[in-house]
């Protein structure tokens, strides 16, 4: 958006870190790099498990936008729904709404900077 770009050129150029409750990807789309951002409760881009059996994340939005593709009279074809790799449990939003919620090593990384 306009206020996330004027933001972004004001510190473009400077030490930044940005830490946000957000689950947008505003500031990733506005051209912040996700290296200098800490989203404290999450984000819409990655998933993760929903047991979860492990503590990684992944990347969505390919998986997103073939489910939309893909999705006929408002239903998304059962085969694209994601499945954890390890466990074979359904994957979920990585949103902070439950002692599910994944803290990964990035999240740590982050947390502490």
């Amino acid at each position: 958006t306009e206020l996330y770009e004027n933001i972004f050129k004001l510190v473009k150029n400077k030490k930044y870190l940005i830490i946000t409750t957000n689950v947008d990807g505003h500031f990733e789309k506005s051209g912040f790099d996700v290296n200098k951002m800490f989203s404290t409760q999450g984000d819409f881009i990655n998933i993760q498990c929903s047991e979860p059996c492990h503590y990684r994340l992944y990347e969505s939005t390919e998986l997103f936008k073939e489910m939309v593709a893909k999705t006929k009279d408002r239903k998304i074809p059962s085969e694209l729904l994601p499945k954890c790799p390890k466990c074979g449990k359904m994957m979920r939003t990585h949103l902070r709404d439950d002692e599910t919620f994944v803290e990964d090593d990035y999240w740590y990384q982050q947390s502490a900077k």
